[in-house]
């Protein structure tokens, strides 16, 4: 028995060289977008509402007259436990609160969508003074840094 072949077998074409890659550079356009940083999300609310708010919370906080839970969406977790062991250290007595009042904010923009601001809190029998730092982020103010005095 024989194979016979109707077609003559054909040579195996030649190898082709493979393409050479050049960098193409990027438009103009392109060059100014990637060349220009992005600045950062402006804030759309004013910062001293919400600085006074929460300056007067944590003074209330810190005589039991509000809740710690109130602040949880203008603070971040770690300046939430700092007024928790600050109001932990005041002396509990039975007779109602003073509600603190507010004596003076100041606000200080280091960087845009950044506010640094001290309070003054006049409870009664003691003043009180603090430092806070708030951070726009997600369309909001949050506190971020607090040093109480």
């Amino acid at each position: 028995m024989q194979l016979m072949l109707s077609e003559p077998i054909a040579s195996a074409p030649e190898p082709v060289a493979a393409p050479t890659l050049r960098l193409v550079p990027p438009l103009p356009q392109q060059q100014r977008l990637l060349a220009a940083p992005q600045p950062p999300t402006l804030p759309r609310r004013d910062p001293r509402p919400v600085a006074e708010n929460f300056a007067r919370g944590v003074a209330e906080v810190l005589v039991r007259a509000r809740n710690i839970d109130q602040l949880r969406d203008l603070a971040t977790f770690e300046v939430i436990r700092i007024i928790e062991r600050a109001a932990g250290r005041q002396p509990v007595t039975s007779r109602r609160p003073v509600q603190p009042r507010l004596r003076s904010v100041r606000l200080g923009t280091p960087t845009v969508g950044v506010i640094e601001a001290c309070a003054v809190v006049d409870g009664g029998v003691r003043t009180r003074a603090f430092a806070f730092r708030l951070e726009y982020a997600r369309d909001r103010w949050r506190c971020t840094e607090l040093q109480l005095g």
